[in-house]
């Protein structure tokens, strides 16, 4: 199966290179045999990396539904399975995909997909399906998650992929990342879709303090030994809807700001985000808070708690606050690397499902509820190659 994928890339790799220059030319007709001579345990000889995601999760959950004749739920899932591909056409042109199998019903979607240009030391330019540039947990490699899953804050506010022109400019100690896109969580949406937008910005400035590249804020936790390090970060998010074809009349203003500090063996981390929906004439403002906290009680083993904080507009329809508490254990078994851990993690919704702005997901352990005080356990092993 990789080494038809590896074909499928190399061959439109070969294609798009057919008519332009003749030096482009010889380098297509290089790639256009590499099906029958790459050997993906030799990646520094071909340029093709490969890299492949797995975590699998048993989750038990208890809530009080007025409906339900029974009160627990549990079962394995297939929680994450991804497979991914990057590819280099020369020094400065990366091509990059991304496909995922849904854990209902294993159906594979391409979740990212883009061109990397990089014009300068300082400049590069992303074309193509990717993450919009807003919450740095949604930023974060999903391999290097602290918790099992990320948070629920995060699953409302984020801005999800898109498909886009993304510049990004990097000098020194700051970072600054602007787009233009389809709008929020528009994955694999075509042209006219309602769920499109118009048009949309969005724009992140990070600015980064002691030890550590840009890289070490690639996911929250800490490892023993590091030197004092943090990230500060700030986004803004705007599209418009409804002015074309088939679009729905939505307008979505929205933003965030986080603070990530890094030190010898622990982390904290904090996140406030807010949104205005304007649809049909209605604007609601929602707020969300959330705090992290990681500490590594021996080089293998990681101890983490988190708070999530969902507070929605109490004009809408479903008006109810929504607070959580997640606390758990990962292990490691290999020091300072997520290529194999096993995590462990307690949740307590503390109020109900219904009437929130969360719908139920079975990701983020939260089952339909008319009634607060929810619980779920979930423990996930992962594999990374």
């Amino acid at each position: 199966m990789i080494r038809k994928h590896t074909a499928v890339l190399t061959l439109c790799a070969a294609a798009a290179l057919a008519s332009a220059s003749p030096e482009q030319a010889q380098r297509a007709e290089l790639l256009s045999d590499a099906s029958e001579r790459i050997s993906l345990n030799n990646p520094e000889e071909f340029p093709i990396r490969v890299s492949l995601l797995s975590r699998f999760t048993y989750s038990y959950n208890y809530r009080r539904d007025s409906d339900l004749d029974n009160n627990s739920t549990g079962g394995f899932r297939a929680h994450l399975n991804r497979i991914g591909f990057r590819g280099k056409i020369d020094d400065n042109i990366e091509l990059r995909l991304l496909l995922d199998a849904d854990a209902d019903g294993g159906e594979v979607e391409i979740l990212e997909a883009f061109g990397v240009f990089k014009l300068s030391d300082e400049f590069t330019l992303n074309v193509g399906q990717k993450k919009l540039p807003f919450t740095r947990e949604q930023l974060n490699s999903s391999a290097e998650l602290t918790a099992v899953e990320r948070s629920l804050v995060n699953r409302v506010f984020s801005q999800g992929r898109s498909q886009m022109v993304e510049g990004v400019y990097t000098q020194h100690d700051s970072r600054f990342m602007a787009a233009f896109s389809d709008g929020r969580r528009a994955t694999n949406k075509d042209i006219g879709d309602p769920d499109t937008a118009d048009w949309a910005f969005t724009g992140r400035v990070e600015q980064k303090f002691g030890e550590g590249g840009f890289s070490r804020y690639s996911g929250y936790s800490s490892w023993r030994g590091s030197g004092f390090g943090a990230l500060l970060g700030a986004a803004g998010h705007y599209q418009s809807g409804g002015d074309t074809g088939r679009t729905d009349d939505l307008d979505l203003g929205a933003a965030t700001a986080d603070l990530t500090l890094k030190g010898d063996g622990w982390a904290l981390a904090g996140v406030f985000a807010w949104q205005n929906v304007d649809r049909d004439g209605s604007s609601f403002n929602d707020f969300g808070v959330t705090a992290l906290a990681s500490y590594f009680i021996e080089e293998q083993w990681e101890v983490f708690g988190r708070y999530d904080g969902i507070f929605a507009d109490s004009g809408r329809e479903n008006s109810g606050d929504f607070n959580a508490i997640t606390a758990g254990f990962t292990h490691y078994f290999i020091p300072q690397s997520h290529a194999l851990k096993f995590t462990v993690d307690a949740q307590w919704f503390l109020d109900r499902q219904e009437g929130s702005l969360l719908s139920p997901n079975n990701s983020q352990g939260l089952l339909a509820s008319d009634r607060a005080d929810q619980f779920n356990v979930r423990a996930a092993i992962q594999f990374l190659y």
